[in-house]
């Protein structure tokens, strides 16, 4: 009668240890990757509440007191632009733009990007 052997050979073991180095490499690999797309959501996010700020703080002021103007907010790399215009159609309608760009405060040779731009028609109030 044949005894069965029990166990994995040592070419088995090898095999699922490189399959599972492949994996733990990817993955690392991917890791900056995945960082880096946060980072980009993240600036992308406080662009837009960069603008939305912008566009409320508009809307609460009279509009004597209203200018067309740039900052850079927090210095952090975020700049702005907004302008406040009013078609000709309408006096008493005024179209508010919110512009808000990126600069990376490290890197004065990298360029401005806009990350987000709001438009919005309000009647602002004397």
């Amino acid at each position: 009668m044949k005894r069965r052997a029990r166990g994995l050979s040592l070419v088995e073991v090898q095999l699922a240890l490189l399959l599972l180095l492949v994996g733990i490499l990817t993955a690392v690999g991917l890791a900056p990757l995945g960082m880096r797309g946060a980072e980009i959501a993240r600036r992308n996010t406080l662009a837009n509440d960069y603008a939305r700020e912008l566009i409320e703080e508009v809307r609460a002021t009279p509009f004597s007191r209203q200018k067309n103007g740039n900052s850079d907010p927090n210095g952090e790399g975020y700049t702005y632009t907004l302008s406040i215009s009013t078609p000709a159609t309408n006096v008493n309608l005024h179209e508010v733009q919110a512009d808000v760009y990126y600069q990376d405060p490290g890197d004065s040779t990298a360029p401005k990007t806009r990350l987000a731009r709001l438009v919005t028609y309000t009647a602002l109030y004397e």
